[in-house]
């Protein structure tokens, strides 16, 4: 017999059987995004950002998650999803041990695509 847990907030569910508690776990965790947010994501990245050869200071992860979220489509995404999403778009941090990772990169002049 199988009881639900009505209370439970997490990512998986969780009942009780056999005499205890279970919690079933969803496959994506709680900042993974969508494989359609992930597209819009790297859309949005390859549509606007061009590498250079020279660190960009100004261009940071979080500088671009900010950019992002304000643009016409974006959506609220954290430092770390953002960071994913550069890397699966080939660009290479300059120092992944810092919070924040500058890139190699700059900004596509607006209406040259």
């Amino acid at each position: 017999m199988q009881f639900a847990c009505k209370g439970h907030q997490g990512t998986g569910q969780c009942y009780f059987t056999g005499g205890s508690w279970k919690i079933e776990v969803s496959k994506m965790n709680e900042y993974e995004l969508p494989e359609v947010q992930k597209k819009a994501l790297d859309n949005w990245i390859m549509l606007n950002i061009v590498p250079q050869k020279t660190p960009n200071k100004n261009l940071t992860s979080y500088a671009l998650k900010n950019l992002f979220e304000q643009s016409p489509d974006g959506f609220f995404i954290t430092n770390k999803q953002l960071k994913e999403a550069m890397v699966r778009c080939d660009f290479v941090p300059v120092n992944k041990n810092k919070l924040n990772w500058e890139f190699r990169v700059s900004l596509r002049s607006p209406g040259s695509k």
